[in-house]
């Protein structure tokens, strides 16, 4: 049993606890990882994670892990209204918006719960290296601006949000995307700060209107400019550049490229670099001063007119109160000067071999790349998606590698036998009946194997104690060990687990006798003071019994995936009697209701089963643990028999292993010799008293 996966299935359990009041739940079925949303209101209902065997790599494990944390935290922290809306407004603004909303949800998840830090940290590694840089040197390879942009897109808004492992991925890549920094400008500062989806959004518009200028204006404030005609013989005067021109289908101008290509040219004087105002803003006339002094609408010394409440304001258009942020060219001369623009993380020229040039090769950044292409923000990497398909992939290879491989665990019950309501009592009294006679009987032989009394001997030979007699002689060589200390020797604490075979093989007599042996076993433990509980184990049926799986769901993944699951039964193990309980008339009835009581008696998945009697005997505070199995036969299930028998072995040599004396007692079958190394075969539950209890006493003979 790999601690890691019962780590990760039981924090699925926890998760799925946590969320239930939000209608979420968290299930592992099959080999992929996907979030399920509803139709309706896009609202995720279902975050689904891949059944991984026991021999996953901790790799795995841990991205998997991460994932989970990944979409918790969505379902925790973002709001699904203004992801709606984001997602209204169009592709470029909701692809923004996704990568700067994954930035605040891991941010807000490891302030809530340090712990997942890590996972988040392990997964964004997983993405970076398994996902990322593989598309990223493919692009590079094809010298494709589009995809190449696309690819670094997520790494330089996580780098910005100070995520430790972008920052390291960005190394090297800062002059590819030179020209969106350029762009983005002082909103990258903002990254770190948004606290709510609402604010990813404003960030996202402003990024979007940025990166995506409107035209430049081509009239005076409250004037309209006749157009030129495209065949207008006149030359066009130097001082009115033609708006448009050049940019049709990009939605910016050509001043763009100015931004690269022209900045060793001055700076317009109207303009003042490390002003947060907009040049002119103290001029109460606005667009119309600035007509007045250059003639048109400040485009000849501006790469970018700045574009009323869009870029670096959350404010919209035209309100009185707006206070926008520096535009981008504003804060484009002030970071250029230092050369890179990238917030700290790295800087033009940090060579890297994901970025490295050969000879005479223009890197695809501002001087590579006349401008940025239309169309790049819809290559970019969708984290949340290819973080999915990759794990689902190793998953399934992972699974595919596997001696047992499991569909899922999420229908397994393991819970207290219900009584019928019609059962008759009168039953329980006839199982008291037989089993009276033996109790006695037995008692001497378990307290001598389990529970001896306690031994006082006198320990001589010591320094300092009760003065022992006979060590007196000692003296006389002047040796001062003369003294004596008693010493108790207690048996060892001992707990104990009944499980029985409930399939249905053991319909009719195996069933009772099982049950009838386990009744009398109990009443002995129980006067002897042991601590016990009974277990037995079957399987509940598919289809309409258990809602969400079907056999058509199973052999559409199987088909898929192109293996056969081990098993993809839902284990029921039923309690009959806890540790903690007494047996009282109600746990009896339990005992003689089972072999009466309809749809108990299915298929048998004793390697499972035999793991979590062993799990819940080692919670168990004592020093000797035994687990006693009555069964009549071999594993059998829906799926892979041989896997099941394989499996059977191991978990019962891993049982040893771990300090659990496992011992088959075969009920009317001496199948059980195939699987438990110690085993005794029982015919009729007359033999329980005398020569059963003579077998198990030799094989559970005080260690």
């Amino acid at each position: 049993m790999n601690n890691d996966v019962m780590i990760l299935r039981e924090k699925v359990v926890r998760l799925t606890q946590m969320l239930s009041d939000r209608g979420i739940i968290v299930t592992q079925r099959g080999t992929e990882a996907y979030v399920e949303s509803d139709p309706r209101t896009g609202r995720p209902k279902r975050v689904n994670l891949p059944f991984v065997p026991d021999t996953a790599s901790e790799d795995l494990i841990s991205a998997i892990e991460g994932f989970l944390d990944h979409e918790v935290a969505h379902l925790l922290f973002s709001d699904f209204m203004v992801i709606g809306e984001a997602h209204r407004l169009g592709t470029r603004i909701a692809i923004l918006h996704n990568i700067v909303e994954d930035t605040f949800v891991e941010r807000k998840m490891t302030e809530k719960f340090p712990g997942s830090g890590y996972n988040l940290a392990v997964m964004g590694h997983f993405f970076s290296e398994e996902v990322n840089r593989p598309l990223f040197k493919q692009a590079m390879m094809n010298k494709d601006q589009e995809a190449i942009l696309g690819s670094l897109m997520v790494p330089m808004m996580r780098a910005w949000a100070g995520q430790q492992v972008f920052i390291d991925f960005m190394e090297g890549k800062w002059e590819l995307v030179e020209k969106i920094v350029a762009r983005i400008g002082t909103l990258k500062d903002r990254v770190p700060l948004v606290q709510s989806s609402k604010e990813a959004l404003d960030l996202a518009l402003a990024i979007e209107a940025a990166i995506y200028p409107p035209k430049p204006k081509s009239s005076t404030k409250g004037e309209k400019t006749p157009s030129i005609p495209k065949n207008k013989e006149e030359p066009t005067p130097p001082e009115e550049p033609q708006a448009g021109e050049g940019d049709e289908g990009d939605g910016h101008g050509s001043t763009e490229q100015e931004t690269c290509d022209s900045e060793s040219e001055s700076e317009p004087e109207d303009i003042d670099a490390g002003n947060d105002e907009p040049a002119g803003n103290d001029d109460t006339s606005g667009d119309a001063a600035a007509d007045e002094s250059d003639g048109v609408a400040d485009d000849e010394g501006d790469a970018d007119p700045e574009p009323t409440g869009a870029a670096g304001s959350t404010e919209p258009a035209g309100g009185d109160d707006a206070d926008p942020e520096p535009v981008a060219d504003a804060d484009l001369d002030e970071d250029d000067a230092e050369g890179d623009g990238d917030g700290g993380s790295g800087g033009p020229g940090d060579g890297e071999e994901d970025g490295e040039l050969s000879d005479g090769e223009t890197a695809p950044g501002c001087g590579g790349f006349e401008d940025l292409p239309e169309d790049f923000l819809s290559r970019t990497i969708d984290f949340d998606k290819s973080v999915g398909e990759k794990i689902s992939g190793d998953a399934a290879d992972a699974m595919r590698s596997a001696e047992y491989r499991l569909f899922t665990k999420d229908f397994d019950i393991v819970d207290l036998f219900e009584v019928p309501e019609d059962f008759d009592m009168r039953k329980v009294v006839k199982m008291d009946d037989r089993t009276r006679s033996m109790v006695g009987v037995m008692q001497k032989d378990l307290e001598r194997m389990m529970a001896a009394q306690s031994k006082v001997i006198k320990s001589a030979g010591q320094r300092k104690g009760r003065v022992h007699g006979a060590s007196l002689h000692r003296l006389a060589a002047n040796d001062a060990r003369v003294f004596y200390k008693k010493e108790e020797h207690r048996s060892k604490e001992t707990a104990v687990t009944l499980l029985i075979d409930c399939s249905g093989s053991m319909t009719g007599s195996p069933i009772e006798t099982a049950c009838t042996a386990a009744y009398a076993l109990s009443s002995v433990l129980e006067r002897i003071g042991v601590k016990h509980e009974i277990l037995g184990f079957t399987t509940k049926g598919l289809g309409g019994e258990i809602p969400g799986l079907t056999p058509e769901m199973i052999f559409a993944e199987q088909q898929r995936v192109g293996f056969r699951f081990t098993r993809w039964e839902a284990l029921y193990m039923p309690i009959f009697k806890e540790v903690h309980e007494r047996l009282t008339p109600q746990v009896k009835a339990r005992l003689a209701a089972a072999p009466k009581t309809r749809g108990l008696l299915q298929n048998n998945i004793d390697g499972e089963c035999v793991e979590i009697a062993t799990r819940r005997l080692l919670s168990q505070r004592a020093e000797r643990r035994v687990l006693i199995v009555l069964s009549d036969g071999n594993p059998a299930c829906n799926g892979d028999m041989r896997a099941l028998y394989e499996h059977l072995k191991r978990a019962v040599k891993n049982a040893e292993v771990r300090g659990v004396e496992c011992i088959g007692i075969g009920i009317e079958d001496d199948s059980v010799r195939h699987f438990y190394p110690k085993h005794v075969v029982l015919n009729r539950l007359d033999q329980l008293p005398g020569e059963i209890m003579a077998q198990l006493k030799s094989i559970l003979a005080p260690m």
